[in-house]
């Protein structure tokens, strides 16, 4: 590292107050992640990893709060919110890596009590100075894996969601339609320059301005001291922050790369050879200098790295409801905003990939679950646009059996049926709710996804899970059991699956509202469409974790009775008495009965079901996060 008075020019120099900072927010969230992990241990259990959603956020906001502390201005935080073309086979290669990972997982490990019991296992490494643990940081090798398990599904978008509801950085932060970190190249060269703050190396290659540099976040050393006295008290907090800062332009004049291409022209030699010598690389890339103009193959590599005006795309929405749609859209979820701009931007396909869960690969995929409100929140999507380019179907990408496939899903193009599914859900949300007025929202969406699971499984000729993996994964302290076999792992992917679908409902429906011309809506369907989203803003945040629900004083934990009363009331068995029984009995003692061959009942709304209160359960949360906690 060099001395804090190097001239500023330098490749690499000291950062000190003052200093602007762009940062790459999911870069950002991913090296806390795995920087927490190198402190606090393998957290290998799947069960552990979903809790981590709940913890993510606030890790975050304490790592800005500590920047912030050390006199950096914040001036951007980016999101990735649209997949380039040139990305979609990358995407595909990393959801079958994670693939391989989770089945590899399963089949090294398909006992899993051979781990400690994931809410009672021993605690996790909490330091009495959170800055002493970040000091630590510098010195100790970042693991890419928790035994062989891939990162959680929505670390991101529940960091995001933490970061917007922060005061401080909210009108900072944007989910911009590209990645981002073209849009933090682009903003510092804009701007006068700034520090922008990242994980990726390809900054280095893209046009970031002068003045600009590039700062790794495992570069960063916080050091925070104990000094002196002032204005009568006896000892005050000073905050520094050193890194190295990386300058391309003197980097580029270093290496003598002062061409046309400068570093982009290494890139593509670095590229087409990565096992070269380097000295050989930028041999090749002086010499290629005049042939790479000519080129083809590097017109379509150097395109990666060109940035357009900030938000520019935001351009072809229809300026009279422009304000409005951009507010929404640069504050959606990331994976859902994909899809978003694939629709604004008319591709010839639209691709949802879906986010991967830790579930059990030897089973159907979790996704399986709450189909039915990702196809409405698709189609109630695609009415948004004109006439001529709606979709009849959107393509899901995820796990298939033991693939990774794209799925077909036929959407809702009858305006009349999308009204009416509507008025079904309303009308269900409703009637759940009416029965659990005496819980919290957490509480009522999480018995909400129980009864979804259990009812689509009857539906689907499957059998549903059993109640003691329910009511030990809801409630553990209260059964004083654990939970340690694949079964509630499965279960706890498919309530996430059912929670994720319901949240990417709620913003499909926000964007199609903002997003439909007048001709293709009618007032009572904008009436229609609230009604939903009144039920819909109730649900809580990327809480989906392990435990999945907190009962609190007076509160239900596991009302059994009440949410197999809604399910039958579903299905219709008020009058059969023996299809009824078979349903408990697969529910409750998971009997080897198959459910295959039986009919399928006509969804019908619970009208009411006899309430049971059962004693109160609480959980302490082990916070893997503690370590990144401002002291």
């Amino acid at each position: 590292m060099l001395d804090a008075n190097t001239s500023s020019d330098s490749a690499a120099a000291t950062a000190t107050p003052g200093h602007r900072a762009i940062i790459d927010g999911p870069g950002l969230v991913y090296y806390i992640y795995y920087t927490s992990l190198a402190v606090s241990g393998n957290l290998a259990h799947p069960l552990k990893t979903a809790s981590l959603h709940e913890h993510i956020g606030p890790a975050v906001i304490a790592w800005l709060d500590r920047l912030r502390s050390c006199g950096i201005k914040i001036e951007r935080i980016y999101f990735d919110g649209a997949l380039p073309t040139a990305k979609q086979e990358v995407r595909l290669s990393r959801l079958e890596t994670y693939r391989n990972q989770s089945s590899a997982f399963r089949s090294a490990y398909s006992n899993l009590s051979i781990f400690p019991d994931p809410h009672l296992g021993s605690e996790l490494v909490n330091q009495d100075s959170a800055y002493d643990t970040l000091g630590s940081f510098q010195s100790r090798p970042i693991r890419r894996g928790r035994g062989g398990l891939p990162a959680p599904a929505f670390l991101v978008p529940a960091a995001l969601e933490a970061i917007l509801a922060n005061a401080q950085y909210a009108h900072i932060t944007k989910v911009v339609p590209g990645e981002a970190d073209a849009y933090c190249a682009g903003y510092a060269r804009r701007n006068g320059g700034g520090m922008i703050l990242t994980a990726d190396s390809d900054l280095l290659v893209y046009d970031i301005g002068q003045g600009s540099s590039v700062v790794y976040f495992a570069d960063i050393v916080f050091d925070h001291q104990h000094q002196g006295s002032q204005h009568g008290t006896s000892d005050f907090l000073v905050s520094r922050l050193t890194c190295n800062c990386y300058s391309t332009s003197e980097i580029v004049r270093q290496l003598g790369l002062e061409g046309p291409f400068g570093m982009s022209g290494l890139a593509f030699e670095v590229e087409q050879d990565p096992s070269a010598p380097f000295s050989s690389l930028l041999r090749k890339a002086k010499a290629h200098t005049s042939q790479l103009s000519s080129s083809s193959q590097f017109q379509l590599f150097i395109d990666k790295y060109r940035d357009s005006e900030e938000m520019s795309r935001y351009t072809g929405l229809n300026r009279s409801r422009d304000c409005g749609a951009q507010a929404l859209l640069i504050k959606l979820d990331p994976r859902i905003s994909e899809l978003v701009w694939q629709h604004i931007d008319q591709a010839e396909h639209s691709k949802m990939y879906l986010p991967f869960l830790l579930d059990d690969p030897a089973r159907s995929s979790a996704w399986d679950m709450a189909a039915s409100f990702r196809v409405l929140g698709y189609s109630i999507l695609s009415l948004s646009l004109s006439a001529q380019f709606r979709r009849k179907c959107v393509q899901e990408v995820g796990r298939r059996g033991k693939r990774i496939a794209s799925n077909n899903i036929p959407l809702l193009v009858d305006s009349a049926a999308i009204r009416i599914s509507i008025a079904d859900l309303v009308t269900l949300f409703q009637s759940f709710k009416d029965i659990f007025l005496d819980v919290s929202d957490k509480t009522r969406w999480t018995l909400f996804a129980v009864h979804e699971i259990i009812y689509t499984s009857y539906l689907n000729n499957k059998t549903p899970p059993p109640k003691s993996v329910l009511e030990t994964l809801l409630f553990p302290l209260q059964q004083n059991k654990p939970v340690a076999d694949w079964t509630a792992v499965h279960l706890l992917a498919q309530i996430q699956a059912v929670a994720y679908s319901l949240r990417m409902l709620r913003q499909f429906t926000e964007v199609g509202l903002a997003l439909s011309p007048t001709s293709a809506t009618t007032a009572s369907f904008h009436e229609l469409c609230q009604g939903l989203l009144t039920h819909l803003r109730t649900l809580p945040g990327l809480y989906v974790g392990y435990p999945i629900a907190e009962a609190e004083a007076g509160e239900e934990c596991f009302d059994w009775d009440r949410v197999m009363g809604f399910v039958y009331g579903r299905l219709d068995l008020k009058d059969q008495p023996d299809m009824k029984q078979e349903v408990e009995n697969n529910v409750v003692i998971q009997t080897s009965t198959s459910l295959l061959g039986k009919k399928k009942r006509k969804k019908k709304s619970c009208k009411g079901a006899e309430k049971n209160r059962p004693g109160v359960g609480t959980y302490v949360h082990r916070n893997i996060f503690t370590v990144l906690n401002a002291a």
